[in-house]
C-alpha cells in the first residue's frame, strides 16, 4: 500500500532531523576539545612563568646566603690572639664588611656600564675639544687684500672665527689656476668651502642671495662681503671680491629661487639659490 505525501514529508523530515543533530554534536565535541586544549595551555605557561618566578627568588636567596657568608667568614677569620686588640679591631672588620656587603648589595652590572660608558664618550668628547682648541690656536687663515681698510666689525670676526674653531676641522684644497664650486643656500644648504691659493687658506661662505637684483652675499674667513653681482649680468657693479693680489671670486652663474622644477613652490619653505662660484686668477 502506497504512503500518503504528508507521510512521505514527516520521514523526509525525521531522516534531516537526525543528520541535523548528529553535525551539531560533532561540533560540540570539536569546540569542547578546542577549550579543553587552550586550558592545557594556559595551566602549562602559568605552571612555567610560576617556575621562573621561584627560581628567581632561590637565586635572591642563594645571594643573600652568599654575602652572609661572607661576613660570616669575615668575622671567623678575624680570631683576635690579643684579647687588648679585641675593641680596636671589631669596629672596622665590620665597617669593611658592611661596605663589602653594600657593594655585592648595591652591584648593578647594567647601570655600571652605562655609567662607564657615558664617561668615556664624556673624555673623550673634552679631549677632542681641546684638540680643537689647540688646532684652532696654531691654525692660520690667509689675510685679505686691502683687510685693514676693509669696513667690518672685527670684535664679531672674532667671535665667529673662534666659535668655528677658525676652521681647522675643514679641508683646503690647493688651488693652482682657478676652481669652481657649486654652493646652495635656503632650503638645501651646501654653502661653505675651503681652499688654499698662494700658501694662504680661505673659508668662503655663501650668506644669502637676492633674486631680484641678482647678487649674493658670502663670509671669507669671516669677513663679510658687500653684494656680489652675477658676471656680465649687471654692468658696471661689482662682480668681483678681491681674495689676495692674484686671485679673486667671481659669480660665474647662479640660479636663484630655485624648486627642483615644481609646478607649484612655497619659495620661503622649499626655494633655494644654487650658485656657481669660481675662486681664478
Amino acid at each position: 500500500m502506497a504512503e500518503s505525501p504528508s507521510a512521505l514529508i514527516r520521514l523526509e523530515f525525521r531522516l534531516n532531523w537526525g543528520v541535523m543533530i548528529q553535525s551539531r554534536r560533532a561540533q560540540l565535541k570539536i569546540f569542547i576539545s578546542a577549550i579543553a586544549i587552550l586550558l592545557f595551555i594556559i595551566i602549562v605557561v602559568l605552571a612555567q612563568d610560576n617556575f621562573t618566578i621561584n627560581d628567581s627568588l632561590v637565586i635572591v636567596q642563594d645571594e643573600n646566603t652568599s654575602n652572609e657568608t661572607i661576613v660570616d667568614s669575615i668575622l671567623d677569620n678575624s680570631t683576635f690572639e690579643n684579647i687588648s686588640g679585641i675593641e680596636s679591631d671589631v669596629p672596622e672588620v665590620i665597617n669593611e664588611t658592611n661596605l663589602s656587603t653594600e657593594i655585592i648589595e648595591n652591584n648593578d652590572p647594567g647601570e655600571i656600564s652605562v655609567n662607564e660608558i657615558n664617561i668615556s664618550q664624556e673624555i673623550v668628547t673634552e679631549e677632542l675639544n681641546n684638540q680643537l682648541i689647540q688646532d684652532a690656536q696654531t691654525f692660520k687663515l690667509g689675510k685679505l687684500r686691502n683687510e685693514d681698510q676693509l669696513d667690518f666689525d672685527k670684535d664679531y670676526k672674532d667671535k665667529f672665527l673662534e666659535e668655528r674653531h677658525n676652521y681647522s676641522d675643514l679641508a683646503f684644497e690647493k688651488i693652482e689656476d682657478s676652481k669652481t664650486y657649486e654652493l646652495k643656500i635656503g632650503a638645501k644648504k651646501d654653502s661653505l668651502r675651503g681652499f688654499e691659493i698662494n700658501q694662504g687658506k680661505y673659508a668662503v661662505d655663501l650668506l644669502t642671495c637676492n633674486s631680484y637684483q641678482r647678487y649674493c652675499t658670502f663670509r671669507v674667513n669671516g669677513i663679510p662681503t658687500k653684494g656680489i653681482y652675477v658676471k656680465n649680468e649687471n654692468q658696471g657693479r661689482q662682480d668681483s671680491f678681491a681674495l689676495d693680489d692674484q686671485y679673486s671670486l667671481t659669480i660665474e652663474s647662479a640660479e636663484l629661487d630655485f624648486c627642483d622644477n615644481k609646478r607649484f613652490c612655497h619659495l620661503g619653505f622649499e626655494g633655494y639659490h644654487i650658485v656657481n662660484v669660481k675662486v681664478g686668477r
